[in-house]
């Protein structure tokens, strides 16, 4: 773990990155780790140490220390040095060179644009480093303002600028929500993850160039935004042209374009390392991009070290290092990829590895491209062949360099993949070169197989140590092991158990002194007590134990003595305060058990309240004597008595003079003798007597005030009253608070003290309930009921009372206004009007219709003549009275009562026609609400549809058959109404004198239809029709029928929802439609008990 101003213990593991470097200052946050400054211990010069982020996994594959072992061999005067890469505990460092100043992005945000002079001064250094970079087959991929370090903060003159952050780390440079002006740098081969190259940099020259010359970080190209004529603008468009082929081939093209652009300018820069490298007699092509391996590894500037070793070290990593050919074939064009097809390699390709495993140092991973576009003719191409070989050497020193820091897994890792490598390429052509590699790798291999021994046998040591509680071989192990791997072992648990138990152990042994020095022996035995079953073997602890027993013994012994004493001084003390306190308590209970039998109830009860209020400490050490609670509470409850006896006789001396009676007066004077009575026996101490005398005299005093009281409240109630009645009955509930009677008028009393009204109803003298009473159009309840109204307030006030027996009431209405806060009454006389009575015709004059009244009676049902359904003939008994219109519902009757209009004339007189069973029954509840605001129906009846009995019942008029000649006279059939419809009531009534019953126009009726009706039907009373169905009964025929059709037997079903011109329908008075069955079973058994 990397810290700032931590010092670590003498003597204590001292790891790589405290031996060489101080701590001076965390100096930036990135998204792949933190980045902190540091001093060289050994040349006291400055380095930024970059910690990588241990929950990345881009760091895991072992090719990324091959990669960083390459840009350490890159030296360049515009490079931002690399020195080395650590890995200890678990955690990843890299070091560098720390670079001081501002970057580009700072400058252009200070600045703005800059000048084309300063464009060539910082972009010269920067190409001439990614040509070198690219020699040794790095790519870059990553450029960016904040990438190029310029100069010191402050100052107004740029400096030379230095190229950081090849593709994997940025020191001391934050990324965070820049990532939209990020991308723009990408080039879309980097975005795809394919194709990458020399060319993906040049792009992002190009855009780098853009942003120099405008001054504009913003992620748009705008041509406004670059000067005018400026000779960098083909330049630039060249650079970020999307296909690779159509950009600079080489960073050599670019910079002959800039130092051209610098001649023509009279900017006057010359590049000192513009000369190409002398090449070897084995070079291919004249490209430094795409010349071999060795051809490029003598021709670079390598800083010398000082230490021999890490110069041989690095000369064995730069023979491996692999070409930019190598980074670029899958990237290459077909004629390159049709080259190594033909190849031996060709023959067995390596497969891809799975996503997430991409490195730009392993083309053999990358992605195919089917489309890649060919190499410039300029570049010759790597064999495959070489690029394998490369590939191995690198994998070959990165086993050796873990290895060598006891890295065992990933040592193991590395040489697992090299294996793989060689497996897949064993048909190379050089099979010496070949074998020597595997033979170095099975050095390695039993190497490592040694190593993992000897681990695995002190592992085992460790385990038996662990058993045994030797904790301190356990941490020798440990050190023993991280000579052989610094990884994670398994020895590793068990050292950190160890460690954990010794830590512990000594955190308890470092309080053991102090607790003894505090006198705590027992803290310092319990200390101790832990140590030793930590570790049964700790000498220290045991001796210590042994001593610390003997002192806790000699301890407990005295404190037990000092504890003692007290403990018998106060026993003591208590023991000759009880027997004092006793003694007194006797002598007093004997002196009021004296004055109890002297009589002396005013001596008693003073002692006895000595007995009883004393202190609650000397309560429980001698107790309280009960006889003498109890006397207390009997004489408070005689003092209790007599005060309520005072006041119930101040009571009756209030009572006004010749309200009482003879007999109440003489009850009042034995009671008064009893009241002495009382008194004396009282003082002498007889409390039980006292008790019940003054009880009797209590009782008969308030018995007689109530009584009296009550009389007047009476006369206040009679009087009206109200409030002085509710004074009264508020006195006397308090006295007598069970007396439920007395609640009640006390309720009823109430009710009168605040603004309303009571309705109550009368007829002949006799109270009438269950009016409705309506207010202000509101039904608020039935009579008698009080209304609560506010003062001042109008009201319209409507009764309508019940039927009695088939006599109506008028509906009475009625203004009323509060003037007090006080209730009155209204007490209503009932008023009688005319209405329906059974047997006897009724017209409701305001719509002309008259109603014939039909009495209870039976007739035979259905016709030996009709259908099968019309059969067989049974008998029906009507058991109610009811009333049906005496003709069919005309226009007229219609018109009035549904749209309030007037209609006259012949066309008045002229059936409703074209309206369903629900536009029918619609009308019948018209009818029965504007009847009840009449108040002129009787108890439990309706206007509603007649059923099919009651139809035919009233069809037939008392006639058991009607032939079809006789309907002539009676109704209109098809014979004789020239298919018309003809005004109602134009024939001859049936004997009932009701009107075309017959013929005319269909008429709905009430029951739900089914042809089976009549099946096992003999004797039916009240009956109705089936509980489900579509279709509704229709009766009687119509002017467009025959006359066989209009009979009265002739039955049909309808849907209710249907119309038709020739059907209509009549009105009766009758009982609800659902309470027919119950009359049915009322009247069965009226007629059971009459035939007994």
């Amino acid at each position: 773990m990397l810290e700032t101003g931590v010092k670590r213990d003498e003597g204590s593991h001292m790891g790589q990155i405290d031996i060489k470097y101080d701590i001076l200052s965390e100096i930036g946050q990135g998204i792949s780790g933190s980045v902190f400054q540091a001093r060289e211990k050994a040349g006291g010069g400055l380095v930024a140490i970059k910690r990588l982020d241990p929950n990345s996994n881009r760091y895991e594959n072992p090719r990324y220390l091959t990669e960083w072992e390459l840009i350490t061999q890159l030296s360049h005067p515009a490079v931002v040095r690399a020195i080395e890469h650590i890995e200890e505990d678990g955690e990843k460092y890299l070091i560098s060179e720390f670079v001081p100043g501002n970057n580009l992005q700072q400058l252009i945000l200070q600045k703005g644009a800059l000048s084309e002079g300063e464009v060539i001064e910082i972009l010269l250094p920067v190409c001439e480093a990614l040509r070198q970079s690219h020699a040794l087959g790095l790519l870059h991929l990553n450029i960016k303002p904040q990438n190029i370090l310029i100069g010191l903060p402050g100052k107004k003159t740029v400096t030379k600028a230095r190229l950081c952050d090849f593709g994997l780390w940025t020191f001391g440079l934050d990324e965070g929500g820049q990532g939209n002006f990020l991308a723009f740098f990408k080039p879309p081969e980097q975005r795809r993850g394919a194709g990458i190259g020399p060319a993906s940099d040049i792009y992002a020259i190009g855009k780098l160039i853009y942003v120099m010359l405008s001054g504009s970080l913003s992620p748009r190209i705008s041509p406004d935004a670059l000067p005018p004529s400026t000779p960098f603008q083909p330049i630039i468009y060249r650079c970020i042209r999307t296909n690779t082929t159509d950009r600079f081939q080489s960073l050599d093209e670019l910079i002959q374009e800039l130092i051209q652009i610098s001649g023509q300018s009279g900017l006057g820069y010359s590049s000192p390392s513009m000369a190409p490298p002398s090449r070897p007699p084995s070079a291919a092509s004249e490209s430094a991009g795409n010349v071999s391996r060795e051809a490029l590894v003598s021709h670079v500037e390598i800083k010398p070290k000082s230490e021999p070793e890490v110069t041989v070290q690095r000369k064995e990593k730069r023979q491996a290092a692999p070409s930019f050919a190598a980074l670029d074939m899958r990237a290459s064009a077909k004629e390159e990829v049709s080259t190594f097809r033909s190849s031996p390699l060709s023959q067995e390709p390596p497969p891809p590895e799975p996503a997430g495993t991409y490195s730009k140092l392993n083309p053999s991973i990358m992605p195919p491209l089917e489309s890649s576009p060919p190499p410039p003719p300029s570049q010759a191409a790597v064999t495959p062949q070489q690029r394998v070989m490369t590939e191995i050497q690198g994998l070959l020193i990165a086993s050796r360099k873990q290895l060598q820091n006891a890295r065992l897994s990933t040592c193991q890792e590395v040489v697992e993949e090299a294996k793989n490598l060689l497996k897949r390429h064993a048909s190379l052509q050089d099979q010496q070169w070949l074998s020597s590699m595997e033979a170095a790798f099975q050095e390695i291999e039993q190497e490592l197989a040694e190593r993992n021994g000897i681990i695995e046998q002190l592992a085992k040591e460790a385990r038996d140590a662990l058993d045994s509680q030797e904790y301190d071989r356990i941490v020798q192990i440990g050190e023993e092991v991280r000579q052989y791997s610094v990884e994670h072992t398994p020895v590793e648990p068990f050292v950190k158990e160890a460690e954990q138990v010794l830590e512990k152990v000594s955190e308890l042994w470092k309080e053991v002194e102090p607790a003894i020095s505090s006198g705590d022996y027992q803290k310092a035995d319990q200390l101790c007590t832990k140590i030793l079953s930590l570790i049964p073997t700790h000498q220290e602890a045991s001796q210590k134990h042994a001593e610390l027993l003997k002192l806790l013994k000699k301890q407990r012994r005295r404190r037990f003595i000092l504890k003692l004493i007290p403990i018998l001084l106060i026993v003591g003390g208590i023991g000759g305060t009880y027997a004092f306190f006793m003694f007194d308590f006797q002598k007093k209970m004997v002196s009021f058990n004296k004055a109890i039998r002297q009589k002396n109830g005013e001596r008693a009860a003073a002692i006895a309240k000595e007995l009883t209020h004393r202190h609650p400490l000397i309560r429980k050490l001698v107790g309280t004597y009960e006889p003498a609670i109890r006397y207390l509470a009997e004489r408070a409850r005689i003092q209790e008595l007599q005060e309520k006896v005072a006041e119930a006789q101040r009571r009756l001396d209030r009572l006004e003079e010749g309200s009482l009676s003879k007999g109440e007066q003489l009850s009042i004077t034995q009671s008064k003798e009893l009241l002495r009575d009382a008194g004396d026996a009282a003082f002498r101490g007889e409390n039980e007597k006292a008790i019940e005398s003054l009880e009797k005299v209590l009782s008969v005093f308030t018995d007689i005030y109530i009584r009296t009281r009550k009389n007047k409240v009476k006369q206040y109630k009679e009087a009206e009253k109200w409030r002085k009645a509710a004074e009264v009955l508020s006195e006397l509930c308090a006295l007598a608070p069970h007396d439920q009677e007395l609640k009640k008028d006390f309720e009823y009393v109430k009710s009168f003290l605040v603004p309303g009204i009571i309705v109550t109803t009368h007829w002949q003298g006799k109270e009438i309930k269950g009016a409705i009473i309506l207010l202000n159009d509101r039904e608020v309840g039935q009579t008698p009921r009080r209304l609560d109204l506010e003062e001042k307030k109008k009201y319209v006030i409507k009764v309508l009372a019940p039927p009695q027996h088939f006599t109506y009431f008028k509906v009475f209405s009625k203004e009323v206004v509060i003037s007090g806060a006080m209730t009155e009454k209204l007490d209503i006389e009932l008023e009688p009007v005319d209405g329906p009575k059974p047997g006897k015709d009724w017209n409701i004059q305001e719509l002309e219709m008259t109603f014939t009244g039909i009495v209870p009676g039976t007739f035979k049902m259905g016709s030996e003549n009709g259908s099968i359904w019309e059969q067989p003939v049974h008998t029906v008994r009507i058991s109610y009275p009811f009333w049906i219109l005496n003709v069919e519902v005309t226009q007229k009757f219609y018109a009035k009562l549904m749209k309030g209009e007037e209609l006259s004339g012949e066309q008045a007189d002229l059936p409703v026609v074209n309206v369903s069973w629900n536009e029918a029954m619609a009308f019948c509840n018209a009818l029965t609400k504007h009847e009840l605001l009449n108040n002129r129906i009787p108890l439990g009846y309706v206007y509603r549809l007649p059923t099919e009995a009651e139809w035919e019942y009233v069809a037939k008029a008392g006639r058991q058959e009607l032939k079809e000649k006789e309907l002539v006279e009676y109704s209109w059939s098809l014979e004789n109404s020239d298919k018309k419809l003809h005004p109602t009531g134009r024939k001859m009534p049936n004997p009932w004198k009701i009107y075309d019953m017959c013929g005319g126009v269909q008429e709905w009726c009430f029951d739900k239809y089914n042809k089976a009706t009549y099946l096992d039907r003999k004797f039916v009373i009240n009956p109705i029709g089936p509980s489900r169905g579509k279709e509704r009964v229709v009766r009687g025929g119509s002017f467009l029928m025959p006359a066989g059709e209009c009979l009265p037997y002739k039955r049909k079903g309808i849907l209710q929802t249907k119309k038709l011109q020739d059907l209509g329908f009549r009105v009766v008075l009758a009982p609800e439609y659902g309470s027919l069955p119950a009359l049915a079973e009322e009247e069965k058994k009226r007629l059971k008990s009459s035939s007994q």
